[in-house]
């Protein structure tokens, strides 16, 4: 007999159908990708709340780990100079 909605209905006694197969979480080797900061400012300020990364700040950044770091300036950078006003630390 069918339903009002025009489906049949399976029988209660059918047993769900168990997967052949079983999913395993296999790691992989580590492959990082060398960081990319771009420098957006030619002003000499480590300011974390501006927006902007300086030559310092890039410095910084790059020097928080001992992979490869790429930093990059804007395609106008030959309009400008960095000045730094104090040494970089190491």
């Amino acid at each position: 007999m069918r339903p009002s909605g025009g489906f049949l209905w399976k029988s209660d006694s059918v047993k769900a159908r168990q997967p052949s197969h079983r999913l395993v979480l296999e790691a992989l080797e580590d492959r990082l990708v060398p960081a990319q900061i771009f420098v957006t400012t030619p002003d000499d300020v480590v300011d974390q709340a501006d927006g902007l990364i300086s030559l310092r700040e890039a410095i910084q950044q790059a020097n928080l780990n001992p992979d490869h770091d790429d930093i990059f300036f804007p395609n106008n950078a030959l309009d400008y100079q960095v000045k730094l006003n104090t040494p970089i630390k190491k």
